[in-house]
């Protein structure tokens, strides 16, 4: 069951109903979804609902609930208590909009104490871990069947949109995937290696199509981060065939880019003058920061470039300086727990690779100060794990 809600949770992040934004936009009214994704994004409801159903049940059966003193996720249930204030005296509309994120941390929150109360880190552990496998895999093949049909897409625009309102989200949202997927991949097992290779390509790919720096840029920190993690820099370490399986990866990668019918690399181009926003954005953000340093201006017409110049801009200075203490808190924990001596049950790596790069590509786009996206509630998920005391390692026989 804790699997089933934590990739809830990662669902109804991706395919929360949006089309509202897109029937309004001045650019992008003609995206069109494959009707799979658009009545998953309809009914994103009911996900919320079986979301509420089964934590309901789970307080319940397990009364047994301590909260933590360790748990990270406290500070970011006050971070998004105070958007939610600051966000609602703006508008009432945004204030509604935070207030359900405010409602689903808080759950966060507390199904993640119950769990691991009752479970333990362990059991936590695993099950998260599977849930962003299997989130992974539906995420990316779904998005599959989106761009091979020809949906996804903006009339005279080349960036895949995928089953998201912006091509850099689906970026982001596919690097995570991807990080995930790499992490799975295991030489002994040849058919499932086979299997999430080509998976892991068709994820790539549609990353490239989306013309997404942001997301390019996600994915290959964490693959290093996950490289050095696993102490992988070394041609003994990585092995022949993992070698031959990357070139394999770029043969197919450079053959599609250059000779499909996609033109794909079209998804890259930003005109002469290179259309250099962030910049632009950036100093939008600082005057709004300038204007109201203490809570911000509730919400920043700016832009959403930069997730810690947003959280500043929106909700001030001191939002943003906990907002980056937590981040690096989180991303120094999982760095000592991932290279440490000995062995551990759990795979340090894959969560190093994912904070660190999130973190990281935070500061080209706002998502860790969105109300409810992938990156967020991943990042919120994963990093619940390095504060727990219960973690032990031992050193290998």
């Amino acid at each position: 069951m804790t699997r089933l809600v934590f990739l809830l949770l990662l669902l109804l992040a991706a395919f929360k109903d949006d089309s509202s934004s897109i029937a309004q936009s001045e650019y992008y009214s003609e995206l069109a979804w494959h009707p799979l994704v658009s009545g998953i994004k309809r009914y994103s409801w009911i996900m919320f609902l079986l979301l509420a159903g089964v934590g309901f049940i789970s307080l319940i059966r397990k009364r047994n609930i301590t909260f933590g003193r360790d748990s990270s996720t406290l500070l970011i249930v006050a971070l998004s208590g105070f958007a939610f204030l600051r966000g609602g005296v703006y508008s009432e509309a945004l204030g509604i909009k935070l207030l359900v994120a405010f409602v689903l941390i808080i759950f966060i929150y507390i199904y993640t104490e119950l769990i691991l109360t009752n479970q333990g880190l362990i059991y936590y552990e695993s099950s998260l871990r599977s849930a962003l496998v299997l989130f992974s895999l539906c995420f990316i093949l779904l998005n599959a069947l989106n761009y091979f049909l020809g949906y996804g897409f903006v009339p005279g625009n080349p960036r895949y949109f995928g089953t998201t309102t912006q091509p850099n989200f689906i970026g982001v949202q596919l690097a995570i995937c991807n990080i995930i997927l790499l992490s799975k991949m295991q030489l002994k097992r040849v058919f499932s290696l086979v299997l999430l290779l080509l998976i892991f390509v068709i994820g790539v790919l549609m990353q490239i199509a989306s013309g997404s720096r942001t997301g390019l840029i996600v994915l290959m920190t964490g693959i290093i981060a996950f490289c050095f993690a696993k102490k992988m820099f070394s041609f003994k370490r990585i092995g022949f065939l993992s070698i031959i399986s990357a070139f394999v990866i770029g043969i197919v990668c450079v053959a599609f880019l250059y000779f499909s019918p996609y033109a794909i690399m079209l998804a890259f181009d930003r005109g002469l003058n290179g259309a250099d926003t962030r910049s632009e954005v950036w100093r939008g953000m600082i005057g709004d920061i300038l204007n109201n340093p203490l809570f911000g201006v509730g919400y920043s017409l700016a832009g959403v470039e930069n997730s810690y110049l947003r959280g500043a801009a929106n909700y001030g200075l001191f939002y943003a300086v906990f907002l980056l203490w937590y981040v690096q808190a989180v991303v120094r924990k999982f760095y000592k727990l991932s290279v440490g001596d000995g062995a551990s049950e759990i795979d340090f790596g894959l969560y190093f690779s994912l904070a660190l790069s999130l973190a990281f590509g935070g500061i080209f786009e706002g998502y860790l100060v969105d109300s409810v996206s992938v990156p967020l509630f991943v990042f919120i998920l994963v990093s619940t794990i390095p504060f727990r005391k219960s973690h032990k390692r031992f050193v290998a026989a």
